[in-house]
């Protein structure tokens, strides 16, 4: 029997007790497809008290940036950044919250022949309620799977879900604890949570050794993205394709990453055997 109950509109609309499962994990731990479908997916809205954030105008959404070259990171999207969603190019949003869909959000997604996915985190308030690492998982393997490219991860704010979910991802890559932790501050400053420091520390990158090996996501570095005039989000203190440009953004100047990628790279985390 399928995961999903069917909703009046045709979309599928994934338990409330249960992540959606649309990755079929291979042998080799990658996931893929389990159907060429498109899967347009919505859930209610997300309990608790973070919601979008106030739209600052015609641009990028809060906190865009680009992660890697055809991955990037934001807030949640409104309809003013669907002008400039769109010269992304998009193949696939990743949605971290579980708020419903607006109608001008599902349009753009089917009008852009997107495929969306809600695959929602816990946020890191009480130290007995976390995400599983298998959910997470199943977002890095969405992410680390070039077919999917290029794909957008969000959540409400692109703070503390969006920036756990990265900082695995850096993780994963090879990057340092400190340095993931790093880039998470840069992002969710001046409200960091000492727990999502922990769940960030806690996370086995070891178990997706083998896919990004097979891709080659350890040397996977962000492009000239900052050049684009037309890409750039007003104001514009989230793109992170420079590591300068963190030290522009107010009370940032403390948190410049190494401009030296072997600086960031240089405590893999994974250990493939020789």
């Amino acid at each position: 029997m399928s995961q999903f109950a069917a909703m009046d509109d045709g979309q599928l609309n994934p338990p409330d007790s249960k992540i959606p499962q649309l990755l079929s994990p291979n042998h080799d731990g990658a996931g893929q497809l389990a159907n060429n479908k498109k899967e347009y997916i919505t859930s209610g809205f997300e309990s608790g008290t973070s919601r979008p954030p106030t739209p600052h105008g015609p641009g990028l959404p809060a906190n865009f940036a680009e992660v890697v070259s055809g991955i990037y990171r934001s807030s949640f999207p409104l309809p003013d950044h669907f002008e400039s969603i769109k010269k992304l190019n998009l193949k696939t949003i990743v949605t971290l919250v579980e708020n419903e869909h607006s109608r001008q959000f599902k349009k753009f997604i089917k009008d852009n022949g997107i495929t969306s996915y809600v695959m929602p985190i816990i946020a890191n308030k009480d130290p007995k309620i976390f995400t599983s690492q298998n959910t997470v998982l199943e977002v890095l393997r969405i992410l680390f799977n070039p077919d999917n490219h290029p794909v957008l991860v969000h959540c409400n704010k692109g703070k503390h879900r969006t920036g756990c979910i990265i900082a695995c991802f850096r993780r994963a890559q090879g990057w340092s604890n400190t340095a993931a932790v790093a880039e998470y501050i840069k992002y969710s400053a001046p409200k960091t949570r000492v727990l999502d420091r922990k769940f960030i520390e806690a996370f086995d990158a070891n178990r997706l050794c083998e896919l990004v090996d097979r891709v080659g996501a350890q040397y996977w570095v962000p492009s000239n993205l900052s050049e684009r005039k037309d890409l750039r989000s007003t104001p514009g203190c989230h793109l992170n394709g420079n590591p300068k440009e963190v030290g522009e953004c107010d009370g940032a100047s403390a948190l410049v990453l190494p401009s030296d990628p072997q600086q960031i790279y240089g405590l893999a985390t994974c250990k493939l055997p020789s």
